[in-house]
């Protein structure tokens, strides 16, 4: 048991060693990349948002769609 304890440990070392490494790695982006990545982060939850928008909105359509059927 202690084998396993002390290969879970080496790896949870190793795997803090990797995060490390990969996320002090810094790509300096050019004035244009920063602006497409900030266009890009800020139209990407406006879509989301506006697709969820869309399909809350068709999912209602067939609810009250249904029930008018259900009434008449």
């Amino acid at each position: 048991m202690s084998s396993f304890i002390t290969r879970l440990r080496e790896f949870q070392a190793a795997h803090r060693r990797f995060v490390k490494k990969v996320h002090n790695t810094r790509i300096p982006l050019p004035p244009w990349g920063v602006t497409v990545m900030k266009f890009v982060y800020f139209s990407i939850p406006c879509f989301l948002g506006y697709q969820s928008y869309l399909y809350s909105q068709s999912q209602s359509n067939l609810k009250w769609a249904a029930r008018k059927a259900d009434l008449e």
